[in-house]
């Protein structure tokens, strides 16, 4: 499983303290420009606000590790991200170096308290991270996914394979059907055409007895 409540959540619940490494997870922004138009009331929809200030906030690194990110705007947006402002190291190492480090037990949560951290007994550690967190695809992640036997592995590739022969992509035949179907339509459009002409030429002739004249046919036909 994977967390998605952050490192507030987690770091609470296997005892790192990420206030301890000079972290800060909420948006902080200072003014930078000095042009004294904020441009605060002019934002829309992926538009950027007050574009004279910077912000700063806890991010991750394509590779995996928390980093400190800055970005132009007043509300930390990810569309309007600047820089990589570098690694929390020390928060990083810990995170490296926990191993594996037990959330729930025969005496309740993780400190062998009956009651979890709230108070209840909905399973202390265990409730608070797995009610917050998704099943990690080896599929989608194949190198952060921890699986030292491979089981997980096995799995997601059984379904990954399962769902390509149920929900296999448009076959090749398909568009090679629908290319000759239409020039078959082109084809058959012309050859009636051609006919109701001819029908048309032959009801002159038999008229006035005489071949039509292309132009009274070209007068016929509009």
């Amino acid at each position: 499983f994977f967390t998605t409540g952050g490192i507030e959540s987690f770091g609470d619940n296997v005892g790192i303290d990420y206030a301890n490494y000079g972290v800060s997870t909420t948006c902080t922004s200072q003014q930078t420009g000095n042009n004294g138009n904020n441009g605060g009331d002019n934002g829309g929809h992926n538009q950027l606000y007050y574009p004279d200030y910077t912000s700063t906030t806890l991010g991750c690194s394509a590779d995996g590790q928390f980093i400190t990110a800055s970005f132009q705007g007043a509300y930390c947006d990810g569309n309007h991200f600047l820089s990589n402002d570098g690694a929390i190291t020390y928060l990083n190492d810990d995170l490296d170096n926990l191993g594996c480090y037990q959330i729930y037990g025969s005496s309740g949560n993780a400190n062998g308290d009956d009651a979890n951290a709230n108070g209840g007994d909905d399973g202390g550690a265990a409730y608070n991270l797995l009610s917050y967190s998704s099943s990690c695809s080896h599929t989608e992640y194949p190198k952060r996914c921890p699986d030292p036997h491979g089981i997980k592995k096995s799995r997601d590739q059984k379904l990954f394979n399962y769902a390509q022969s149920h929900y296999r992509a448009v076959p090749l035949i398909m568009p090679i059907m629908s290319t000759l179907l239409l020039v078959g339509a082109a084809m058959l459009y012309c050859l009636a055409n051609g006919i109701r002409d001819k029908a048309k030429r032959r009801a002159i002739e038999s008229t006035t007895g005489e071949a039509a004249d292309p132009s009274i046919y070209e007068k016929f036909s509009s």
